[in-house]
């Protein structure tokens, strides 16, 4: 990029004059509105271009033509291509007008408009009119509006006022002409709202709204896909003497997406580990017979046990622990970790832990609940 000591630039929602060169990948900027001096990275900058794109050449609006509009422009390709192997036979000419039924006049705008590389298309005739969506504003305005929006469109307050205010200010600085409230207005119709949710919102809870979410399970029989993670109990773990706080326990549960069955967990007074994941999966995979008679609930059959196929879980590292993966890799188990920043790739398990904190732990003598607010 070649600057000079005029260019002015976009920066942080506001006009800014190049004033010298520091580094070779950051540029000194400043700001006339505000008589500050700035140090801005090459690549968070957007040049304001007063050049027109005017020479740039115009595309064909190819979609409104009809199927009989592409098989004609079909043939007559065909007849054009075969004309120009045969062009230096006697009467080639007018074999071809009589093949296309057209004047010379117009056999000749064919030959002109036809491209061998671009095909059948290079034959059809673009549509008259205006074309949707056409901006009729200079586009660097344009790209002044669209930095106003990233600026002003943040959090719940965020309306086409204070973008238009933003836009008529970074406009006035760059000396180009404002432009209109409703012009404003029409640019942020025009953006999805998953994209201004992003800016007002934050990308997670954007995401979380109009992200597509998988809605099939994969698993087709039992012991296929298990999905592991770990919660912490709403209630408070107290001393059976004194009576005082001690602290609040960590459940690990696993969850089959097949049956949605809880094959097994592990409940403790620590938090997360190895040794917590090592007991949840021993749990899981041994029968549980012996078990439940300790606990003097022999009626109680509970026959869900056994070797996955595959384990899904977080990125946590106990989850990524080496001794973790060569034991799993031992009993022939695939470990499977979500992509980071998208929890709802284990909205099984998760939704486990919301229904043992709500259906039950949330009735328990000294549950917390889940915020204060609710005690």
């Amino acid at each position: 990029m070649i600057i000079q000591q005029s260019d002015r630039f976009l920066y942080e929602g506001k006009v800014w004059t190049y004033a010298a060169s520091l580094t070779e990948t950051s540029v000194q900027l400043y700001c006339e509105a505000d008589h500050v001096f700035v140090e801005a990275d090459l690549s968070d900058i957007e040049f304001i271009s007063f050049v027109s794109p005017s020479n740039e050449e115009t595309k064909k609006d190819l979609s409104g033509a009809s199927w009989e509009e592409w098989e004609l422009a079909e043939y007559r390709y065909i007849a054009i291509k075969e004309y120009l192997n045969n062009i230096k036979e006697h009467g080639s000419f007018a074999k071809l007008q009589a093949m296309l039924s057209l004047s010379k006049p117009r056999v000749y705008v064919l030959l002109k408009n036809y491209n061998d590389e671009e095909g059948p298309s290079s034959l059809l005739r673009s549509k008259k009119g205006r074309k949707t969506g056409s901006k009729f504003i200079a586009y660097n305005i344009e790209s002044i509006i669209n930095a106003a929006v990233e600026y002003e469109w943040k959090g719940p307050g965020s309306t086409v006022k204070k973008v238009h205010l933003r836009a008529e200010e970074m406009c006035r600085a760059a000396g180009v002409p404002s432009p209109s409230y409703g012009t404003v207005q029409k640019r942020l119709k025009e953006r999805p709202e998953s994209n201004l949710a992003k800016l007002s919102i934050g990308v997670k809870r954007a995401n979380d709204k109009y992200s597509a979410r998988p809605k099939h399970n994969n698993s087709q029989r039992p012991l296929a896909k298990w999905q592991m993670d770990h919660c912490v109990i709403d209630c408070i773990i107290v001393d059976e003497k004194t009576r005082r706080p001690l602290c609040r326990p960590w459940a690990t549960l696993i969850i089959d997406l097949h049956n949605r069955v809880v094959p097994g967990y592990y409940l403790s007074l620590n938090a997360p580990g190895a040794y917590n994941v090592a007991m949840a999966i021993t749990h899981a995979v041994c029968p549980k017979g012996k078990w439940i008679e300790a606990l003097g609930d022999e009626d109680i059959k509970y026959p869900y046990y056994g070797r996955p196929e595959e384990i899904a879980m977080d990125n946590a590292k106990e989850f990524k622990s080496q001794f973790f993966r060569i034991a799993a890799k031992k009993n022939n188990i695939h470990l499977a970790w979500r992509p980071i920043g998208k929890p709802w790739w284990g909205g099984h398990i998760e939704r486990l832990n919301g229904t043992l904190a709500m259906s039950y732990i949330h009735f328990l003598p000294g549950t917390t609940l889940s915020n204060v607010g609710k005690l």
